[in-house]
């Protein structure tokens, strides 16, 4: 899963964002909650260097802006991973 963590990082900010992943096991989880009950796993990485590619929508955010953007639903499941 760790690979597929990966893959989806590069995929969201290009290629010329360099990272180092913290573990090799997600640091958090969310259960959504519908007809098909499924569960979002959280990886952590670190920023070494580099820029997210034009035209890609990102932020920089602090724990306490993170609980103003993401649902509170969210928010309890990674709030201990911050």
């Amino acid at each position: 899963m760790d690979d597929i963590a990966r893959e989806a990082l590069e995929e969201m900010t290009g290629d010329s964002l360099d990272t180092y992943p913290v573990g090799r096991a997600p640091c958090a989880h969310h259960v959504v909650e519908g007809d098909n009950k499924s569960k979002v796993f959280f990886y952590m990485s670190e920023y070494l260097a580099g820029e997210v590619e034009d035209g890609r929508e990102f932020m920089w955010l602090t724990k306490e802006e993170m609980k103003e953007v993401i649902s509170p639903e969210v928010y309890s499941s990674i709030n201990r991973a911050l």
